[in-house]
């Protein structure tokens, strides 16, 4: 988090240029001091993340933690901290604050909850995908990652029959294409 907070430059990015300038001279700066692989990269991801409009909705908060999980708390303290120190209007502090306040209820809710924010967390895995008939292969992996987003945006219920429902009808489909 200190190593992000260094790196994370006097204002908030403007652009993803900005943006991968700064993520950039940080890992060279990090890759020289000779620091753990895991270090840059939770430092990029922090840094990468933290200069990224918060998310409006459950479902991108859902996003978010499995894009960074387990540094979402980390981040979250790197937003706040940067959003009561840099250069901004009053107005700009205040909605900064208060999106970074609503963010921290939606990951506690989305904790307390057990909501799922990767692959990992559906009901379905890959063997199961397999066993439906998948062939091996990226394909596996695409159906996941669709599965995933049809629980967090609220179409498909995390549950192993919903999900196999959806994913048949998904296969069906493609093979009517």
């Amino acid at each position: 988090l200190r190593w992000a907070a260094l790196g994370f430059g006097s204002s908030f990015a403007s652009t993803k240029d900005e943006v991968a300038v700064r993520v950039s001279r940080m890992n060279q700066l990090l890759r020289r001091l000779k620091t753990s692989t895991k270090l840059r990269e939770n430092v990029c991801l922090l840094l990468r993340e933290g200069h990224s409009p918060l998310p409006e909705c459950l479902a991108d908060v859902q996003r978010l933690i499995g894009r960074t999980r387990p540094q979402q708390h980390a981040l979250l303290a790197l937003v706040r901290a940067a959003s009561e120190i840099l250069p901004a209007s009053p107005e700009e502090r205040d909605e900064r604050q208060a999106a970074v306040r609503r963010v921290e209820r939606q990951m506690r809710e989305v904790e307390d909850r057990h909501l799922p924010v990767a692959q990992t967390d559906l009901a379905v895995g890959g063997a199961d995908l397999l066993a439906m008939g998948m062939k091996p292969g990226k394909s596996v992996g695409e159906m996941l990652s669709w599965l995933l987003d049809q629980v967090l945006d609220g179409y498909v219920e995390n549950h192993a029959a919903a999900l196999t429902r959806a994913a048949r009808q998904r296969m069906e489909e493609g093979e009517r294409e």
